[in-house]
């Protein structure tokens, strides 16, 4: 039977981050002049700490660099993050996530002796999965509210050119659906692409979040 009872581990993991939220956060995330403007520019200056305490590699294996940490841990530190502010909660609960499904599970060596360096050297080096075509996003809390709609084309295709690891990828036709796009930096796209293209690809990208906070 699956337990929810929070071990010691756990416990010290979700106070750890609580007080970093309730220090660091809540001051910037919520102060009045902030919501007044209604301004959700994201609070990269936080982000960097946050993933200099390991929560960007939160799920990656120990052996890659990271904490290894099981599906509960992960969703105890992300609904602490969001208690402060949910973009910095979904910032890092995704790069996390793609981390350990990448790096750990669909990655060759040679991709990950490429790639796995950079994401753990930076920072601000974070994952997004790019699903849809932009603007056609209807999971529950984007659209919920307005009429059921016939999923849309996927009009983008990807073209890869070079060798391994992964070449060089461009993206024609329409756009990629990544959260907080206008912030990211794209830095590749997945291998294994057909060079005469591929239309309705998945598409993952790592980014560098870039910006002031």
């Amino acid at each position: 039977m699956y337990n929810l009872h929070l071990s010691p581990e756990q416990l010290e993991i979700r106070d750890t981050v609580r007080d970093f939220v309730t220090r660091e956060i809540k001051p910037v995330a919520l102060k009045a002049e902030r919501l007044d403007l209604g301004d959700r520019s994201l609070l990269t200056g936080l982000l960097d700490q946050a993933s200099q305490m390991g929560l960007r590699s939160l799920a990656l294996s120990e052996e890659r660099g990271g904490a290894g940490a099981d599906a509960l841990t992960a969703c105890i530190v992300t609904e602490e993050l969001a208690a402060g502010d949910a973009d910095i909660a979904a910032v890092l609960s995704e790069s996390s996530r793609l981390a350990h499904l990448l790096f750990d599970r669909a990655m060759s060596d040679a991709q990950r002796d490429a790639l796995l360096p950079k994401f753990m050297g930076g920072d601000r080096y974070h994952l997004a999965f790019a699903g849809h075509e932009g603007g056609t996003d209807t999971r529950l809390g984007v659209n919920y509210h307005r009429p059921a709609s016939a999923a849309a084309a996927v009009k983008t295709s990807a073209v890869k050119s070079g060798g391994e690891p992964f070449g060089e990828t461009a993206f024609r036709g329409g756009e990629i659906g990544v959260g907080d796009a206008h912030r990211l930096e794209p830095e590749f796209a997945p291998p294994g692409l057909d060079g005469a293209g591929e239309q309705g690809v998945i598409v993952i990208c790592c980014c560098f979040v870039h910006g002031s906070s």
